[in-house]
Parts: C-alpha cells; sequence; structure tokens
C-alpha cells in the first residue's frame, strides 16, 4: 500500500505547476524518515489527499469544485426528501414538500450549469416564497383552512433555504480562481 501511496504522489507530483511541486517530493523523502509502516501509511495518505486538492485546484478550479460540491449536495437533499415524502399520509403535505424538492433540485441543476442564473433563480424564489409566507399568514385564502399556519411556515422555511443558496452562490462567485492564489 505504502508503494502504491508514493506512486500516486509521483504522479501527481507530475500533474500540477513546476513550481509548486517542491512540497510533494519533500513529503515523499521525509515519509522515508518515519519509523513504521503504519506512521508512513498515516503520512502518505495525507500527503496523497492533499494532493489531489492541489490537482483539483489547478486543473479544475476552486470556484468549479464548489459548483459541483453544493449541487451535488442539493441533489443527495432531494433524494433523501424523496424518500421520507413518498411515505406521507397527508396529500397537502406530500404535494407542498414535492414542490419545494423541486425547486432545489432545479437549483442544483443551475448551479451546475451557471451560477450567475442560480443567484437570480434562488433570489427571486425567496422573494415569492416570503411572500407566500406573508400572504398565508394575512389569511387572505381561507379556503387552505388548517393548512395555511403549515404552508405560511413551510414557505418561509423554503424562502429561506433559497436565500441561503443565494449567498452560497454569491460566495462561490467571489472565490478567486487559481491564477490569482
Amino acid at each position: 500500500m505504502i508503494f502504491m501511496l508514493e506512486k500516486v504522489l509521483l504522479w501527481a507530483e507530475r500533474q500540477i505547476p513546476e513550481s509548486k511541486q517542491m512540497w510533494i517530493s519533500d513529503l515523499r523523502t521525509e515519509a522515508g524518515h518515519l519509523p513504521g509502516n503504519l506512521a508512513k501509511l498515516a503520512f502518505l495518505w495525507s500527503g496523497v489527499i492533499a494532493a489531489l486538492g492541489q490537482i483539483l485546484r489547478y486543473r479544475i478550479g476552486v470556484r468549479r469544485v464548489g459548483q459541483t460540491l453544493l449541487g451535488l449536495a442539493l441533489f443527495l437533499l432531494c433524494l433523501g426528501g424523496l424518500i421520507i415524502t413518498k411515505d406521507m399520509p397527508n396529500d397537502i403535505v406530500k404535494t407542498t414538500f414535492y414542490g419545494a424538492l423541486t425547486l432545489y433540485a432545479l437549483a442544483g441543476s443551475l448551479i451546475l450549469l451557471d451560477l450567475r442564473l442560480m443567484k437570480r433563480f434562488t433570489f427571486v424564489c425567496s422573494l415569492i416564497l416570503v411572500a407566500i409566507c406573508v400572504l398565508l399568514g394575512s389569511d387572505v385564502v381561507p379556503a387552505l383552512g388548517v393548512h395555511s399556519e403549515f404552508l405560511s411556515a413551510f414557505a418561509l422555511e423554503a424562502g429561506f433555504m433559497m436565500a441561503g443558496l443565494f449567498v452560497a452562490a454569491s460566495y462561490l462567485g467571489w472565490i478567486e480562481e487559481v491564477e490569482h492564489a
């Protein structure tokens, strides 16, 4: 296993710019001085993880990696929500969850495609959902009865979730690319 990790580090060393390669060769040299195979293995494994992070940084970019991770997190949230929602007995609650999961899945798709479009989408959704919360809280739609409180609270929660996604997308937009690092 140690041999394989050293080979991965050799490969990683060739993948990053020449001016940044020295730390990997120093890491491999330092591993040779550690007593015990377990200590070497742990040290090399942490070096491989750091090297792979650097390769992602230089090859793909910090912003793109962040966008991908946020998009995947939203898709996992939607998958978990679908699993939980399928067993709900109340149709209004189930429909509300399916609607919110659709919005989150669309936001996850947009962040993978276009960061600016995702920011606009989440901002508009946040405003609309908070407006729905206010409308439902003021009893403008009395036909909903007991469900208006649930729908109002859920709209507020989904609105704040969209606001959080807007902040996350804004932060990703501010991250400098690797040329400036």
